[in-house]
């Protein structure tokens, strides 16, 4: 099953008018002012009833607040608020809780900046976390969440982590318009189905810019229109399960592959933006199969625009443009690639080390190798391809 392509911004504004319509229903419930009313956060969560508010007017707050079994809650800031946990404990955390929003909170320091555990049906929006020793923001077990228009800086874990290390995936939430920079681990490290990730920037990430956690299987994840820069892992990875979705992402100087696939099957790979990529472009693991490939551009990767060694994989009109390596390093068996294009590779445009793959319509040129370099027998390469050199 695919998707079919829609815009962030209009996802980010449905969520945007939800907050909007948050405040706007104010006045027609129970409001808890902070320091007003209670002199901590805490207490005030502590007295709120369900579909109640509680507002913290500006300052600076020394707590580590535990908001449990909650329903229909909103948690915001009036003016610039900053909660500084106790060193070693979580800024904000959520158990247990149904349709809560938690809107414009910053968070300095702190084991987690914002956790999310047990949940259904979240809003987290506008908040600032900076300087945790572990993730920035962080759902475990929790469905439904919306994550968005946050900023995150120098998380000590990953900038944004779904269900990472734990047994319990996190499903159906939505990570879109996030701000996430330097942090040590991923920039967002998901582990779940259903989840849409979307229009973010990662910049700088010790780890991996977008992954799915090793080792789990995550169905029908959507990656799309995030911007990667300088990664030092790869720029997106997904692992085992099926019908994953990574489109539309601009993936800049990844310190790895560009887009590296381990495992699953009919995962779908298109019209990225993959720029000097210190490994492969796109990499396709033999334990993967059935992958489609499609209008991908990759240019100058320090290794193979497309490493193809998994089976029964769709490329078509995909361009690599002055790879170090190969353009198509086609070692899986039974492919079909049409269309594709590949200029000044430094080995060969095309080296066939598969069997049973069929070409059609691709082409190459200005290869020092040669365009077509044909290892393996038993393909089918069609006399409409156009290479000016080949082996044999």
């Amino acid at each position: 099953m695919r998707m079919s392509r829609t815009s962030s911004t209009k996802a980010v504004c449905a969520v945007t008018a939800l907050a909007v319509l948050a405040g706007a229903a104010a006045a027609q419930v129970t409001v808890i002012e902070v320091p007003q009313d209670y002199a901590t956060i805490q207490e005030a969560i502590d007295h709120v009833p369900t579909g109640g508010q509680v507002q913290v007017n500006g300052g600076t707050y020394g707590e580590s607040v535990l908001v449990e079994g909650k329903s229909q809650i909103v948690l915001f800031a009036k003016g610039k608020v900053t909660l500084v946990p106790p060193m070693g404990q979580p800024g904000i955390t959520f158990h247990d809780c149904t349709t809560v929003t938690l809107q414009q909170i910053n968070v300095t320091g702190g084991s987690v900046g914002i956790r999310f555990d047990g949940c259904d049906g979240a809003l987290i929006f506008k908040c600032k976390v900076s300087g945790t020793s572990g993730d920035g923001i962080r759902l475990d077990d929790t469905t439904g969440a919306q994550v968005v228009q946050n900023s995150v800086t120098g998380a000590g874990g990953d900038a944004i982590a779904l269900s990472t290390g734990v047994a319990e995936p996190s499903d159906a939430n939505l990570i879109a318009v996030n701000k996430l920079l330097t942090p040590v681990g991923a920039g967002v490290h998901v582990h779940g189905s259903f989840n849409n990730v979307m229009g973010n920037k990662i910049t700088k990430p010790g780890g991996d810019g977008i992954a799915m956690e090793a080792g789990t299987t995550g169905d029908l994840n959507t990656f799309m229109e995030n911007k990667v820069l300088q990664p030092g892992g790869q720029g997106c990875v997904i692992t085992g399960g099926d019908h994953d979705n990574v489109r539309d992402n601009k993936l800049v100087k990844c310190n790895g592959n560009g887009v590296t696939v381990l495992g699953g099957t009919n995962h779908f790979i298109e019209t990225n933006k993959i720029t000097a990529p210190l490994g492969d472009g796109v990499f396709c693991d033999p334990t993967a199969a059935t992958v489609t490939l499609n209008g991908n551009k990759v240019a100058k990767p320090l290794d193979d625009g497309f490493d193809v060694e998994a089976d029964g994989c769709t490329l078509d009109a995909n361009v690599v443009k002055g790879a170090a390596g190969n353009g198509f390093q086609v070692d899986g068996d039974g492919g079909t690639y049409t269309g594709n294009s590949a200029s000044k590779s430094q080995v060969d445009g095309f080296q066939l080390n598969g069997t049973l793959n069929t070409l059609s319509a691709n082409k190459a040129k200005g290869s020092k190798g040669f365009d077509l370099d044909v290892v393996a027998g038993g393909n089918d390469v069609q006399p409409d391809n156009e290479f000016t050199t080949h082996n044999p």
